[in-house]
């Protein structure tokens, strides 16, 4: 949504034109940032001019469109999806689903409320990385101190 009286970025005469400019889609004052051969405002970083490659290369038509793979001011993505798409897929097997699958949506299934991947749960779950065996506590996993006492075997640390 281009505010009225936007105009396309106009072609700069000399390199680097460091004269102060209204820009034509905030209105702000400034003498413009020069990046890639483009002016940007300061204020919304809208393109106010365009100069010629230093390479001669063909400038491409998609400056200050949303049809190319450039971004309007103030797009935070260039890879759109649909705010109703949801990220749905189905996958494993669900008790309470018609289908017997799982309906995954924003990481939860719809049917059961199950939440998508494996979450480990409490201290010490999972095996010390890097550890010895010596270090392992006999009720699994890596023992947990806690005032010089395990808490899970009762192990003394010294």
């Amino acid at each position: 949504p281009e505010p009225a009286g936007a105009a396309e970025p106009r072609l700069c005469a000399g390199r680097n034109d460091r004269a102060k400019v209204e820009c034509t889609f905030c209105g702000y004052k400034c003498v413009p940032q020069w990046l890639n051969d483009q002016a940007h405002c300061l204020k919304c970083q809208a393109v106010l001019k365009v100069q010629e490659s230093v390479h001669h290369s063909p400038r491409s038509s998609s400056v200050g469109s949303s049809g190319g793979g450039r971004r309007m001011p103030g797009e935070v993505s260039t890879y759109k999806v649909a705010p109703g798409d949801a990220m749905l897929h189905s996958s494993g097997s669900c008790a309470r689903s018609p289908s017997g699958m799982h309906l995954w949506r924003f990481g939860r299934c719809d049917h059961c409320g199950k939440p998508e991947g494996k979450i480990l749960g409490g201290g010490g779950a999972v095996a010390n990385p890097g550890g010895s065996c010596v270090s392992s506590c006999s009720a699994g996993g890596k023992c947990m101190y806690k005032f010089a006492k395990c808490t899970k075997c009762g192990k003394k640390e010294f």
